[in-house]
């Protein structure tokens, strides 16, 4: 098994706003992970800020641990919507917990090295 680092763009479908469409995405996310693992724990679940040369984006972070086809895994999953529309951005960095700490930092230099661009449309 490896670390995996993930990116993506959601948009949920009943979303009419940022904050709801993040919260949708994050919610899909969650739930969708609780029924396809077992011991699913939450560690951290806390609001996060995207702030990348004085642009904000106001987001959620999530720590868990679980298990799935026998291994124990730990994830940090977060969620930033974007200032207008529906489009959320996914991050997630993923690794068996015996290794979740090893990798943890490069997985922090590309969370850190992550650039949303923010302009007036989006």
């Amino acid at each position: 098994h490896a670390a995996v680092i993930g990116i993506q763009n959601i948009e949920p479908p009943d979303a009419s706003n940022p904050s709801e469409a993040a919260q949708l995405a994050f919610n899909q996310m969650k739930t969708s992970l609780i029924k396809s693992v077992s011991n699913f724990n939450v560690l951290e679940d806390k609001a996060w800020i995207y702030d990348m040369g004085g642009k904000k984006l106001a987001g959620h972070h999530l720590l868990i641990v679980y298990e799935h086809a026998g291994i124990t895994f730990k994830k940090q999953m977060i969620v930033l919507p974007r200032m207008n529309g529906t489009v959320v951005h996914a991050w997630s960095y993923t690794a068996p917990q015996s290794q979740y700490a090893i990798l943890q930092p490069q997985a922090e230099q590309m969370l850190e090295s992550w650039k949303i661009v923010i302009d007036k449309e989006n």
